[in-house]
């Protein structure tokens, strides 16, 4: 064979040996680009629209979102934050024009408004946009229609909420005990209560507290009389003057329950223009855990207050990131979260003031509760008092 011979062969001697041996290292590349375009993924932040139901110079969303920002810095998640109203209109008007911002958010976080929310699960089952609820219960008049998440709607991810029932009935035995160890059933026969709440039937927190209290006088009937309970549309100012009624009419009232703690303080401003001393001539209980709450707790003007439950919107972020990143939370705690509500009394106070008074929630590295960045984490823990305690 001559040389010119075997040199012609050459290129197809390497055609015939170069196609195998770029298929062996095809896969080479394949394991090599892979993780990196995931890792470039996962690098993306998430976009999360949170609608509010109140103005921003509410203390109690305001407290809410100050932890829900602080929780967004650490897992790098882009937050987009509508302040709205209780008004159902105003909520649905808000909440869609939210949703439709362009480019559409990943999540969209909200608490649940009857006559609202149900165009907001209409809305993402049809988007790319999944939907958690926090801080209230589906309402029951709507359960048979909404469903638990996942159930009718599989873009509703998930919820937290507080027990709002079990928080009436708590804080209504709270101030049952205070009244018999203060002798009000020596000095006045009885437990004489009214209450004053929202009177919002649109709210399932409302509703459900009310419930709780409700219970709670069922269980007291030998020594505890309900007075009545009186709407004040969650208005400190009305509350003020329906507590100046309410003393005219109920003279013998010794403990107001208050569904939230801007009611409470308008029972507090009537009861400055009155002989009556709170906490001694009349015991008030309430919700939430502003600075003015607290405040009033401490020096005894208010008995008591329940809360804990506004971390729920950073509990919210932290679930959604580990589902957003393959660890669906379901699989340990299911989809319906329900926090306990936790008691502020005299005792405590003082202790809960210097934590909550201007908390610095930068101080805690919050990828710690995140399965994802927390591989050891076997459990969700949502005590309040435990993350309280990381707190300088």
């Amino acid at each position: 064979m001559s040389l010119n011979l075997k040199l012609g062969r050459i290129p197809t001697l390497i055609r015939f040996y170069a196609k195998p041996f770029c298929l062996l290292l095809l896969p080479c590349f394949l394991l090599i680009s892979v993780p990196i375009a995931s890792k470039a993924t996962n690098a993306a932040p998430i976009s999360v629209a949170v609608l509010l139901p109140a103005p921003n110079e509410y203390p109690y969303w305001a407290n809410m979102l100050r932890f829900m920002r602080a929780v967004a810095r650490d897992l790098k998640i882009e937050l987009r934050v509508q302040y709205s109203t209780a008004s159902n209109y105003a909520y649905k008007r808000d909440g869609l024009k939210l949703l439709k911002i362009q480019p559409a958010a990943n999540y969209f976080v909200s608490s649940y408004t009857l006559g609202a929310t149900t165009h907001f699960l209409e809305f993402t089952e049809k988007s790319a946009t999944k939907m958690f609820l926090f801080n209230t219960d589906i309402e029951k008049s709507e359960i048979e229609l909404v469903g638990r998440p996942r159930e009718k709607y599989q873009h509703l991810i998930g919820q937290i909420r507080p027990n709002d029932e079990r928080g009436g009935y708590d804080l209504a035995m709270l101030l049952k005990k205070q009244a018999i160890d203060q002798g009000f059933l020596e000095r006045d026969k009885t437990i004489n209560v009214c209450a004053v709440n929202a009177g919002d039937i649109n709210s399932a927190v409302d509703n459900d507290r009310v419930t709780g209290l409700k219970r709670a006088l069922d269980e007291s009937l030998n020594n505890t009389v309900m007075l009545g309970t009186y709407s004040t549309n969650w208005s400190r100012s009305t509350t003020e003057n329906v507590t100046k009624k309410i003393l005219t009419k109920h003279p013998n009232t010794n403990v107001i329950w208050s569904a939230a703690d801007m009611m409470a303080h308008g029972v507090l401003d009537a009861l400055s223009q009155d002989d009556m001393q709170p906490g001694k001539d009349l015991l008030i209980g309430t919700f939430d855990w502003s600075p003015e709450t607290l405040d009033a707790v401490e020096s005894g003007q208010l008995s008591a207050t329940l809360d804990g439950h506004f971390v729920e919107g950073g509990w919210s972020l932290i679930l959604i990131y580990d589902y957003h990143h393959g660890i669906d939370f379901a699989n340990s705690v299911g989809t319906n979260i329900v926090i306990n509500l936790e008691p502020v009394t005299t005792e405590n106070a003082t202790f809960f003031k210097e934590k909550l008074t201007d908390p610095d929630w930068d101080k805690i590295d919050f990828t710690q509760y995140s399965k994802v960045h927390n591989k050891s984490l076997e459990h969700y823990d949502f005590s309040f008092t435990k993350i309280l305690n990381k707190l300088p």
